[in-house]
């Protein structure tokens, strides 16, 4: 039923909070606590973009209660607020280690390319805060037929073909590939091992820190 199919100008940042004044009615509004990627970001959304809202159970995954209880969030974002305007950007709050971003209720932005694209930039600055890199790519382990694994990492812009690279690899090297496990095919993070030796990456829709050299001796990530 979206009144747009596409995504159009920039996420500005600005130099205050968007939300600080704004008052909310509990009954127009839910909270979907996301883990996007290892961090936790409080999705904000308007009752009338419930279509938008439910369709992130696709991207990222339910924090449960154990994992959002009594912690302050990484990130917040509040998708449209009805203040009449066209609202749209982010605020980065260093006392508290946190991005908190608005958007507001507009046809122009009925489409769900503002609810992820905007969190997937809330998820990026924060990673660069961190100095860790946010990349749009795919990753990908392959088990090769003679037992050795390989970590592939494919970047490009959207419709670059970094998706039918990795189905290309699938089926057109069945004589040379046993088994594929994709970590990532949108967003991911390339981050230093603390442990030392290959970096490790993480998705964004995942739950999993990999070594970039073997996959099955990686780190595992603690939850959130």
């Amino acid at each position: 039923y979206s009144k747009r199919n596409k995504r159009d100008g920039v996420f500005p940042e600005m130099k205050t909070n968007p939300i600080e004044d704004k008052k909310f009615d509990s009954d127009s509004w839910f909270c979907y606590p996301a883990k996007v990627g290892d961090l936790l970001c409080f999705i904000y959304f308007n009752v009338k973009f419930m279509a938008q809202g439910v369709t992130l159970c696709n991207l990222f995954d339910l924090a449960d209660e154990s994992e959002y209880r009594n912690r302050k969030p990484d990130l917040i974002y509040v998708y449209g607020y009805e203040d009449g305007k066209d609202n749209q950007a982010f605020y980065q709050d260093e006392t508290n280690d946190m991005i908190v971003a608005l958007l507001s209720a507009n046809d122009d932005f009925d489409y769900f390319g503002y609810m992820k694209k905007m969190v997937l930039t809330l998820h990026n600055v924060q990673k660069i805060n961190h100095r860790e890199l946010p990349i749009h790519g795919a990753m990908v382990k392959m088990t090769l037929h003679n037992g050795e694994t390989k970590n592939i990492v494919v970047m490009g812009d959207s419709g670059a073909g970094k998706s039918e690279s990795l189905e290309a690899f699938r089926n057109l090297s069945e004589q040379y590939v046993k088994d594929m496990k994709v970590i990532f095919d949108d967003m991911g993070t390339l981050l230093l091992n603390p442990k030392g030796g290959a970096p490790l990456g993480v998705g964004t829709e995942i739950g999993a820190f990999v070594r970039l050299d073997d996959l099955d001796t990686g780190y595992a990530y603690k939850e959130i």
